[in-house]
């Protein structure tokens, strides 16, 4: 056997792709957490919504981080402190959810 055909076989042959198969499932799951995450704080924020803050919306969940949209500073104002009051802990206990913490924008 000549020295080619001996190195050829012992040459290590890259894999190759299976499949995108299980990204795809592993996108799919992550997707649903993500949505399940956001739908319990969307129900624990209208379950414990404070007076005084009409007009506030859920954006999103974003790395853990509650989103909160508020129509104007006065708002903002408003919610803050009752976030700070002890509301920020009874809307994660209410939500269920791997939320980090709350955050506000106008």
């Amino acid at each position: 056997m000549d020295p080619l055909e001996r190195a050829r076989r012992y040459r290590v042959k890259a894999d190759r792709a299976s499949g995108l198969g299980a990204d795809i499932e592993a996108l799919r799951r992550a997707v649903r957490r993500r949505s399940g995450a956001e739908e319990a704080a969307q129900r624990a924020w209208e379950a414990v919504r404070p007076g005084g803050v009409d007009g506030v919306a859920v954006v999103g969940l974003r790395r853990g981080v509650l989103e909160l949209r508020a129509p104007d500073a006065g708002v903002r104002y408003r919610l803050d402190r009752w976030l700070r009051s002890g509301g920020e802990r009874r809307l994660l206990v209410e939500a269920r959810a791997p939320i980090a913490g709350v955050r506000v924008v106008v």
